[in-house]
């Protein structure tokens, strides 16, 4: 058993070694190149020592170049992040060049690139893929090319049977310039193949002087007279030249662009396509003007309602979408996700950018800390003109811009705004906000002697206010102010007082007064009229005789008859008054009671009951 394990390891010890890939890393910013990435490594070594497999993975940092463009061959470069990692040809030469073999880059900015220089191809001042001798081909993948210049291709050549795919990226403020023709401002394809997927190219320009447009064509995409051209979700915007601003076809060829969910758009003074009418294929596509002649039925003569180049999110900045632009929902066969890395909806938009309506949820609570008992329903909360009951989540989908949330004034509640909301409501939303509110409604605290809480605590209770000689119903509750009379002979109310006292009264009519402080005593004298008879004389028996008012609850209150005044201490009890006398009866806890004809004081307990009488004639 162990002989046979020993061959068998042997065995696997005699077969040749297979490659694994590896990551070799740029730890260096210089540019210079010894073949070798041993006491340190630039970017040119990193290409030179890395196999076909392996990747260069560059640090987020500018390299410059100073030694002419890098040359790639199934190379896979990795940067850092478009915003991080800048490959700067430091105007002296073009970046990359790509002439054989299957190459890829992402994550980088490519700036200064300079085609202009006497090597030639004088063409595609960042990057030139070719294959005249042998196919190259170079997918950029998540990256930025901005400000390179060259006489064609100010930004990027393709030509000669090269073969470019472009994934997510920009391509903006590009100059195609130095002699009659200088086309291409962003892109210039002279044969070859050219995919164009989720990217944005924006702001370039073709002219042929420094100062004068002449007969260069294409500020974003000149193509030649042969070669392939695809988009799948571009957005064409704000590139200039003599006569176009986006896309331009030269129609002597036999060149062929099909353009799919694209957006091209003009400048004033310029056409979108120069008047390359019906020569691009494809479907579902808008501009807004006719020059690019677009004659399928899903394409769109329209504004698209673009913002400005921004960074809007994700790795490279893009063309914001206005809401109710005619590209939002209009696209077809889109990619997953956008430019951005944005999920697509179904309906999918026109051009690299998919646009999401802000959404506002608003939380609605009530905090019933003073007796109230309101609850998110009773509440009517706007949004943008819009009522709606308040809830545990109402969503509002939205265009960008400023709103206010605001509750409708609701018996003394107070409200508080919050979450993605200021102090007063106010909240501020971009293209695809999610954002939410919170309303807190707090009901009205009691003012030490000047009001109390009353809720109806059953059946009808009527109230007077001061200054008014009509009664009417209790609301659901209400603040009170001192020298309300209450009517409790059909009902009960409950009375909260400041300091968090509380207590229950019913089966009588009195009047509310208070002193101050913290917990003020809250005094409820008894005012129905009593009939009562005159010295020698006999009351007729369907005169009212006597008044009470039973009362249930904690804190500081007084109930105050004609002869005696009771004063809770945490209890059930009655205060019942006669012509003659004034009844205290205790059912629960203690009361202490006031004579106010002998001027004493006398605790009640439960059980008990005391009686103080009028003075004698």
């Amino acid at each position: 058993m162990k002989r046979a394990l020993l061959i068998a390891v042997l065995a696997a010890l005699a077969l040749p070694a297979t490659a694994s890939a590896a990551d070799v890393v740029a730890t260096t910013t210089t540019d210079d190149n010894d073949n070798e990435c041993v006491v340190d490594c630039t970017l040119r070594e990193a290409l030179f020592v890395a196999g076909p497999a392996d990747r260069v993975v560059l640090l987020p940092a500018t390299y410059t170049l100073s030694q002419g463009p890098l040359i790639f061959g199934n190379d896979t470069v990795v940067g850092a992040g478009a915003r991080a990692t800048v490959i700067d040809g430091a105007n002296s030469s073009k970046v990359i060049s790509v002439s054989g073999g299957a190459s890829a880059i992402s994550g980088v900015t490519i700036t200064r690139g300079n085609g202009l220089e006497l090597q030639q191809p004088q063409v595609g001042g960042a990057i030139v893929v070719r294959g005249a001798t042998a196919a190259g081909s170079l997918t950029v993948t998540d990256s930025t090319i901005t400000g390179n210049t060259a006489l064609a291709g100010g930004g990027i050549a393709v030509i000669t049977g090269g073969t470019l795919s472009l994934v997510r990226s920009t391509v903006s403020g590009n100059v195609s310039t130095g002699t009659a023709g200088s086309h291409g401002g962003g892109i210039y394809q002279a044969g070859g193949v050219l995919s164009i997927t989720n990217s944005t190219i924006s702001g370039n320009i073709a002219r042929d002087t420094p100062t004068t447009f002449g007969t260069a064509n294409g500020g974003g995409i000149y193509v030649s007279t042969s070669g392939t051209l695809t988009t799948q979700n571009v957005t064409l915007s704000n590139n200039r030249a003599s006569t176009d601003d986006g896309l331009f076809r030269d129609l002597t060829g036999s060149a062929t662009v099909t353009l799919r969910s694209t957006i091209v758009h003009s400048v004033p003074e310029r056409s979108a396509c120069g008047g390359n009418t019906a020569v691009f294929l494809g479907d579902h596509n808008l501009s807004d003007d006719s020059s690019c002649g677009f004659t399928d039925p899903t394409d769109k003569l329209a504004d698209a309602r673009l913002g400005g180049l921004a960074n809007n999110g994700g790795p490279t900045d893009t063309h914001a979408l206005g809401a109710g632009s005619a590209a939002i929902g209009a696209g077809a066969s889109c990619p997953a996700t956008d430019q951005r890395g944005v999920a697509r909806d179904a309906a999918c938009d026109m051009g690299a950018f998919e646009y999401r309506a802000p959404v506002l949820t608003v939380v609605t609570t009530v905090v019933n800390d003073h007796g109230f008992n309101d609850v998110p329903s009773d509440f009517t909360v706007r949004v943008a003109g819009n009522a709606a009951p308040g809830s545990a989540g109402t969503t509002y989908t939205l265009v960008p811009g400023t709103y206010v949330v605001a509750a409708d004034a609701r018996r003394g509640y107070t409200f508080a705004y919050g979450g993605a909301c200021g102090p007063t409501g106010s909240v501020t939303l971009g293209e695809g906000s999610i954002a939410t509110c919170t309303v807190v409604a707090n009901d009205p605290a009691p003012s030490s002697g000047r009001a109390v809480n009353a809720l109806p605590a059953r059946g009808t209770v009527r109230i007077r206010l001061p200054g008014s000689n009509r009664f009417r119903r209790l609301a659901e509750g209400e603040q009170l102010p001192t020298g309300t009379t209450v009517d409790t002979l059909k009902g009960r109310v409950t009375l909260i007082a400041a300091g968090g006292q509380r207590a229950t009264f019913y089966d009588g009519i009195f009047r509310i007064a208070q002193g101050r402080g913290a917990k003020p005593l809250t005094t409820l004298s008894l005012v129905e009229a009593l009939s009562c008879p005159k010295a020698g004389r006999a009351i007729a028996a369907a005169k009212k005789k006597k008044r009470r008012l039973w009362g249930d609850g904690s804190g500081k209150f007084r109930v105050k008859g004609k002869h005696s005044a009771a004063t809770v201490v945490g209890t059930k009890w009655l205060v019942e008054d006669r012509c003659t006398s004034t009844l205290t009866r205790v059912t629960r806890g203690r009361v202490s009671v006031r004579d106010l004809v002998k001027k004493k004081t006398v605790l009640v307990r439960a059980g008990k009951r005391y009686t103080a009488r009028a003075k004698r004639r």
